[in-house]
């Protein structure tokens, strides 16, 4: 069919009266979470890392063969690699496990872990806020107010980042505000320093102008942000932002990296809805989701969201630390595309005698 050309398992939505499909090539759907479920779950490709298939017993042989890993799979000789791609990254555990007759589910599927959620103060501990200003390379209120490349063309993401529904349904209803995705403010404690019923406190960025820093996979931003930390603490609690959409679902929007200096390191990953979301709020209904509104809450199913107003919210997540190591960095890993993640603030909870 004229218009599918975007790669295997993709679909679309609509099609021309001539069957053409000129736009939508990113609404996979169903097919995405079935060949998910055949690469990662039947053929065992994960992270590029490692391969560990799980073939029916009635299966003397298979073979796959992607972009990044192909190999060929008997019952007899176990798996041969096939040239090209990661495999050097790559090793078959022995013996090979056939038998299992469906793929085990993904780990994430189905049950949220809430990874970050756990913000409670330690006992004893005292706020310590880090000062990330000298990072700060945007505006957080004016996020979609600029323009990031590359955007892939006919995708359902337009250059402000955002949904094409949005621009979509903005441009068709006349009552709707042509620049909603933007907040006319954000609520903003008086002196900078902002409380969580969570437990963590944080201080804030000046209210307008650069307030946060932000990474991302479009050219507008880096791929990711270093933030210099130093001596001992208990927990590590941040404040974010992201700007994603359902195509993000379950799937690693970002990691956060702390690193100590003896080169160790912890990582958190923000991974929606499972313990963040995309920072607007949205009204129910049908087409009206694209509208920001106070009628409708943040999403994560295990997020700790905070309210800037009306229309947007940040989360609250916190990392255990090994008090007894001394701190290097913290880094902020963007992973998806489409995808823009910020840092707002971050507050190290120490004992006295490990402040610097």
């Amino acid at each position: 069919m004229r218009g599918v050309k975007c790669g295997p398992g993709t679909t679309v939505c609509d099609l021309d009266f001539d069957l053409a499909a000129p736009y939508g090539y990113d609404f996979a759907d169903t097919v995405a979470v079935f060949l998910r479920a055949v690469v990662e779950g039947v053929f065992g490709v994960r992270d590029g890392k490692a391969v560990a298939p799980s073939f029916p017993e009635s299966w003397d042989a298979a073979r796959i063969t992607s972009p990044t890993v192909s190999y060929v799979w008997t019952r007899k000789d176990g798996v041969k690699f096939l040239g090209g791609g990661n495999v050097a990254l790559l090793s078959a555990p022995k013996p090979m496990f056939v038998g299992a007759t469906l793929p085990k589910p993904h780990t994430r599927w189905g049950k949220a872990k809430g990874e970050g959620a756990d913000c409670a103060v330690p006992v004893g501990a005292t706020a310590d806020y880090v000062d990330i200003s000298a990072a700060f390379n945007q505006d957080w209120r004016l996020l979609h107010a600029r323009k990031y490349s590359p955007v892939v063309r006919n995708s359902t993401v337009v250059g402000n980042g955002r949904s094409w529904w949005e621009r979509h349904e903005a441009v068709n209803n006349r009552h709707w505000p042509k620049d909603y995705y933007i907040p006319k403010k954000l609520d903003w404690p008086a002196d900078g320093v902002l409380k969580t019923k969570y437990g963590p406190t944080f201080r804030l960025g000046p209210k307008d102008g650069r307030n946060s820093v932000f990474a991302s996979l479009f050219n507008t931003f880096p791929d990711e942000v270093t933030l210099p930390l130093s001596g001992r603490a208990r927990k590590l609690a941040f404040l974010s932002a992201l700007s994603t959409n359902p195509n993000i679902a379950w799937v690693d929007a970002a990691k956060v990296v702390v690193e100590y200096a003896d080169g160790t390191s912890q990582t958190l990953s923000l991974l929606p809805p499972d313990n963040c979301d995309d920072w607007l709020n949205y009204s129910t209904g049908q087409w009206a989701y694209y509208v920001p509104s106070r009628d409708n809450k943040p999403y994560a199913v295990k997020g700790n969201p905070v309210m800037f107003g009306e229309t947007a919210h940040a989360n609250v997540h916190a990392i255990t630390l090994d008090p007894s190591k001394e701190l290097k960095s913290l880094r902020l890993v963007c992973c998806g595309k489409e995808t823009i993640v910020g840092i707002l603030a971050v507050t190290l909870y120490r004992d006295s005698c490990d402040r610097r």
